[in-house]
């Protein structure tokens, strides 16, 4: 097995070095466990709860116990780097996925108020440099 880099304290390290508890999903591992959302996690990752709150596109993550019914979550998503706070933009599929990190516990002094219980970083694939052959 090779080396599993992570970037949970932003920047780009070893995941047997990290201070975190941290689960790293690569995309052959989301591939092969048809996970296709934030909710096929509850299956791969310890104490992550994920609940659908019966209204398209409203869900409620937690990880280790902790969750927050209001528009600020306990636990962020990261997509790319780029925080994606609002609860109602959670309900995405996976489409091109590199890596996801789930990073337990307490993460507010690298990643803010927002990520009390936790942070969920996805990493999508690079996009192509050149551009597509279109077909007349």
């Amino acid at each position: 097995m090779g080396e599993v880099v992570v970037t949970a304290n932003k920047r780009e390290e070893d995941i047997v070095k990290v201070s975190t508890s941290i689960t790293s999903l690569s995309a052959k591992k989301v591939e092969d466990t048809r996970t296709w959302g934030l909710g096929g996690l509850t299956a791969l990752v310890p104490n992550y709860t994920y609940q659908e709150l019966g209204v398209p596109f409203q869900q409620v993550q937690s990880i280790r116990g902790i969750q927050v019914f209001s528009e600020n979550p306990a636990v962020s998503t990261y997509i790319d780097d780029v925080n994606n706070i609002d609860i109602l933009a959670n309900g995405f599929a996976f489409t091109d996925i590199e890596r996801i990190e789930v990073l337990r516990g307490p993460q507010g002094t690298l990643f803010g108020r927002n990520a009390m219980g936790g942070v969920i970083n996805i990493y999508t694939k690079s996009r192509q440099t050149k551009p597509a052959d279109l077909q007349k």
